[in-house]
């Protein structure tokens, strides 16, 4: 699983402010794109031929964090250490994970990406 820290603004709070979550989805949720458009702007770190599919590691440009995604080896025959692509991720298959390590309610999110901020 994929896991990256944020800053969110909780719909429902009772004082506005931003509130420490975690954002998490499995490999097979994020696609990578190697056109740089999507939802999010990455680089390939590395990556894990395993048959039938291929493991991407790559670090977002505007947090650092590093995601994992899953392609066929097809969809990763483009792909390659230092190489900039973008991700989209299933917007309905995103968890999000409080300060205590709470699975807090989610909806799909719109993600800016110029920005990398959730609204949620």
């Amino acid at each position: 699983m994929s896991s990256v820290s944020a800053d969110c603004v909780l719909a429902g709070e009772r004082r506005a402010g931003e509130t420490p979550v975690m954002v998490a989805f499995r490999p097979e949720f994020a696609r990578l794109r190697t056109d740089e458009g999507g939802m999010l702007r990455a680089r390939v770190e590395r990556l894990e031929f395993l048959g039938s599919e291929v493991i991407v590691h790559a670090r977002l440009d505007a947090i650092g964090e590093t995601i994992t995604s899953k392609s066929t080896p097809s969809e990763a025959a483009a792909l390659s250490a230092g190489r900039p692509v973008g991700l989209d991720v299933v917007p309905d298959r995103v968890m999000l994970f409080g300060q205590g390590g709470e699975r807090m309610a989610a909806r799909p999110i719109e993600v800016a990406a110029s920005l990398e901020t959730a609204n949620v």
